[in-house]
């Protein structure tokens, strides 16, 4: 597998506080559900977004699924309000590259992806990755076209992703950066 290297500041999205109660770094309920990158009953995964962009499109997705079918996000007049996001500083470390055109084609996974298409494919890789001890996967986002997403396996998440600040929504989020630089070191080394 290739790898790339990742770090700096990503987002969770959370769902309001009455529905996710949890800690925002607690990969619990993400091993029941399974996810993207991880089959129902194995191991956890924390699940972030590397933009304020990509979290808002994971934010709009996790409402639509408390909504529905008796609503949608695009019903809300100001959906930044009711979901939640918590800050998370990664460690530079290395994850399977899932991001670059490279790194997707080894995986043999399609240049561009959809939300819940192909998790057959994605779980096993996952499986994958797990067992070889990875951290775990940089990959492009499935939510938001030129977003990107990092999924950090449990067996690594309390060592190199640490949560900053008070979870609030992406709302207060966004007004607390309002002339603040953002500084990453997010980077592809293929």
């Amino acid at each position: 597998m290739r790898h790339v290297k990742r770090g700096g500041s990503y987002l969770r999205a959370l769902g309001p506080k009455k529905k996710w109660s949890g800690s925002p770094d607690d990969t619990a309920y993400s091993k029941i559900s399974g996810g993207r990158w991880n089959p129902p009953g194995e191991f956890g995964v924390l699940y972030l977004s590397g933009s304020a962009d990509v979290a808002y499109a994971n934010g709009r997705e996790i409402l639509n699924g408390l909504l529905a079918p008796a609503a949608t996000v695009d019903d809300l007049l100001d959906p930044e309000s009711l979901f939640e996001v918590q800050e998370f500083l990664v460690d530079e470390s290395e994850f399977v590259d899932a991001v670059t055109k490279n790194g997707r084609a080894e995986l043999a996974l399609p240049a561009r992806c959809g939300k819940g298409k192909r998790y057959a494919l994605t779980r096993a890789i996952g499986r994958a990755a797990y067992k070889g001890g990875e951290n775990g996967i940089a990959s492009i986002s499935a939510v938001q076209r030129d977003g990107e997403e990092l999924a950090i396996f449990d067996s690594c998440a309390s060592k190199i992703a640490h949560m900053r600040g008070a979870r609030r929504t992406l709302r207060q989020w966004r007004a607390g950066r309002v002339g603040v630089k953002k500084k990453s070191s997010k980077k592809s080394s293929s």
